[in-house]
């Protein structure tokens, strides 16, 4: 089980009167599931529920693997033994060995940029 950001198209509706809205929708490229959430006043909260469903969908062993507490395209701080690295998550892959997410993490600091797990990762969230 896997997705990349390269693989998922994100829109957010805008009604035809004008006005603000923060419904979100998450497509998958190939394999074609479509997604829409709108539960909440928040785009970025719709946009993690959005994708939350979209992996549910494609998730074939929904037993065997868990559901990940970072998704695609959330702002992380990456923290390694002498440093501390932002990021952004653009690629997940359930490892069936550790039973665990890993997350590749673009960083700002290109060398920096790899996968990590869940321990090494701290969702940065603004005040």
């Amino acid at each position: 089980m896997q997705l990349f950001s390269d693989d998922v198209l994100i829109h957010r509706f805008v009604p035809d009167d004008g006005n603000s809205c923060a419904a979100v929708r998450v497509t998958h490229r190939t394999e074609h599931t479509e997604v829409v959430n709108e539960e909440t006043v928040c785009p970025r909260e719709n946009l993690r529920r959005s994708l939350r469903q979209l992996l549910a969908a494609l998730n074939p062993h929904p037993d065997h693997i868990g559901r990940p507490a970072l998704y695609l395209h959330d702002d992380v701080i990456v923290l390694l033994p002498t440093a501390t690295h932002d990021g952004k998550i653009v690629k997940m892959m359930w490892d069936f060995t550790t039973r665990e997410w890993q997350y590749f993490v673009a960083c700002k600091n290109h060398n920096a940029s790899r996968w990590y797990v869940l321990a090494d990762l701290e969702l940065f969230e603004e005040a």
